[in-house]
């Protein structure tokens, strides 16, 4: 396996795991009728995000 078969096969397992990660949370999120919020505040004049799990 030459190093750009290599990338490409890491490149293509994180891709496949992303997928199904983000398949089960959506399963799950359906499951107990919950979504996901994003909640914004501010770190250090930044402007960030916390995501939370709220039910419906």
């Amino acid at each position: 396996m030459t190093a750009d078969e290599a990338k490409a096969a890491v490149i293509a397992d994180q891709e496949r795991r992303a997928k199904a990660c983000g398949e089960a949370i959506s399963a799950a999120l359906k499951e107990f009728d919950c979504d996901l919020v994003a909640v914004p505040f501010i770190d250090a004049g930044k402007i960030n995000a916390q995501v939370q799990v709220v039910a419906k």
